[in-house]
């Protein structure tokens, strides 16, 4: 694409296109009760949060085709239960870790997010690094005695993986 330019048409005025996703440390918000795929993603105010998170097999529209990048955090809506399982298809950095966390600092909802998987696992992390999941309750499912049912899964190396007040 060397010398390829994409334009995008603002307020009728053409300007250079600026993927903002190209820049880590972006902020997702889940809502399952509220949430649309379709929204945003970026914020809490309607047509904001997405119903489904990055990595759940099921997002669809931009939650589902949003690639999270090193220093992103997706922030569950407190005192909401997630019906979903989330495969952490891409890895943090050394001082950028990608974070799930279930409103740590109780500023959006009412205390923590739960997360109740249809599936074996609540997060699939497998063979991932920098992962950060915290302050979420983790509960239900239908699990059985499979070898591989587990809350957390993981079934190669991995590293810098922190899970903290789940």
């Amino acid at each position: 694409m060397n010398g390829v330019k994409v334009y995008d048409k603002v307020d009728g005025l053409w300007v250079p296109h600026i993927n903002l996703q190209l820049f880590a440390g972006n902020t997702y918000y889940i809502d399952y009760a509220t949430g649309l795929d379709t929204n945003r993603g970026t914020d809490t105010n309607p047509g904001g949060p997405w119903k489904h998170c990055p990595g759940d097999p099921i997002a669809a529209g931009n939650a589902g085709a949003t690639i999270l990048l090193p220093g992103d955090t997706i922030i569950f809506r407190g005192g909401i239960t997630y019906y979903g399982a989330i495969v952490c298809y891409w890895p943090g950095t050394s001082g950028n870790v990608i974070t799930y966390d279930g409103n740590s600092a109780e500023t959006w909802g009412s205390g923590r997010a739960v997360i109740d998987p249809p599936a074996n696992y609540f997060f699939n992390i497998n063979g991932q690094n920098y992962i950060t999941i915290k302050y979420l309750e983790m509960t239900g499912s239908s699990h059985t005695t499979n070898w591989n049912d587990s809350g957390i899964y993981s079934l190669s190396a991995n590293s810098y993986i922190t899970i903290r007040d789940c």
